[in-house]
């Protein structure tokens, strides 16, 4: 459970999964308390601003596990291809998000 191919394709499900959450979370604080939730921060919209940094870390983690897949050859091709379209998607989205004033840069 600690060798870097199980922690790179770990870091690759948790990026998925924060990030699908964070865009639901947000979409759903603000469909549900109007425009003034940005500006009065209730729980849910803290919870939801808490998570950028936190897909940024596991957008790092996962480019870097897919660097090392390449590198070491750690799974099939395919897999390998895989975690590298998700390690893409992850820095492009924390790059978004940046763009967008949820990451301090």
């Amino acid at each position: 459970m600690t060798s870097p191919s199980w922690l790179s394709r770990a870091a690759g499900v948790g990026l998925c999964s924060v990030s699908i959450g964070f865009v639901v979370l947000f979409v759903f604080v603000l469909e549900t308390g109007g425009d003034l939730t940005l500006i009065t921060r209730p729980l849910p919209m803290q919870i939801a601003l808490a998570l950028p940094p936190v897909i940024a870390i596991l957008a790092a983690v996962t480019a870097g596990g897919a660097i090392l897949a390449w590198w070491h050859s750690y799974w099939s091709l395919r897999i390998r291809l895989h975690q590298t379209v998700l390690a893409v998607l992850g820095v492009g989205f924390s790059w978004q998000l940046a763009t967008l004033g949820f990451l301090p840069v």
